[in-house]
């Protein structure tokens, strides 16, 4: 749910302080899948995707309000009890972007979210 810039060192990934103007609407939409083999972590390739989606809405010159979600129905990539079994998941994220400092180019913001997932399987 955030734009970001390059991984930091130890951090991860670090959202950016921006905040949307009033009145303005961002979509994004895109996918993540699983590694390939040969990848640290990779589960061999298995075709599986989660679909991501987004919307931003500038709700003052301070506030952008977000809402995101993710949907993956796939089997598991690894067997479970020797097979693979077919999963669901649903994931949806309420949250809040503020922004408490802005100086020259020093912009603080802070920012918040609710989420929730729910995962089924065969």
């Amino acid at each position: 749910m955030t734009d970001s810039v390059p991984d930091a060192p130890g951090l991860g990934v670090v959202p950016g302080a921006e905040v949307l103007p009033v009145g303005a609407l961002t979509l994004s939409g895109g996918y993540t899948t699983t590694p390939t083999s040969g990848v640290e972590g990779g589960g061999g390739g298995s075709g599986n995707q989660t679909y991501l989606g987004g919307v931003g809405w500038g709700a003052t010159d301070r506030t952008t309000v977000l809402f995101g979600f993710g949907v993956n129905d796939d089997p598991t990539y690894a067997p479970v009890n020797g097979g693979n079994i077919g999963q669901q998941q649903v994931a949806v994220a309420l949250g809040v972007r503020k922004r408490f400092l802005e100086a020259g180019r020093l912009r603080m913001a802070v920012q918040g979210s609710s989420e929730a997932i729910w995962i089924t399987s065969d």
